[in-house]
């Protein structure tokens, strides 16, 4: 064997080692910088929730009443001397109601209508006139 081609594969051999330890750092580097990131977003995650708190706080109903009823504000809680009592006006006639009731027509369920497989059955209401004319066993 020669000389020079043992350098020559001494040579081939070196670089090919140098190309795999440089490899082997740039896995290593990639490695770190995973996990950098992976602590970078883990303390994020935190900082997101402490701060998702501290609106939740600043919307809370105590935090609110606080700012509210502060000392500079000029707003106070209800107090009994201070209320006012309103009369409510009577209620509407039943009459009135059953005739705005009769005067609006049924809604029609397509659905219902579709599937249903005969006429429909209605109730009507009895007039004056026909009461009267039941026989008192037909109650």
């Amino acid at each position: 064997m020669s000389l020079t081609r043992l350098f020559k594969i001494i040579s081939v051999f070196t670089i090919l080692c140098l190309v795999y330890i440089h490899m082997q750092m740039q896995i290593f580097e990639l490695a770190y910088q995973g996990k950098r990131k992976a602590n970078a977003i883990a303390a994020l995650m935190e900082e997101n929730s402490m701060v998702k708190t501290d609106i939740l706080e600043m919307k809370s109903s105590k935090a609110l009443g606080v700012k509210l009823l502060d000392d500079q504000a000029s707003l106070q809680f209800r107090d009994t001397s201070k209320v006012v009592e309103l009369v409510a006006r009577p209620t509407i006639e039943p009459a009135v109601e059953q005739v705005a009731l009769s005067s609006v027509p049924p809604k029609e369920n397509l659905f219902l209508n579709l599937i249903s497989f005969g006429t429909q059955a209605e109730a009507k209401t009895l007039e004056s006139g026909a009461r009267s004319n039941r026989r008192p066993t037909d109650r």
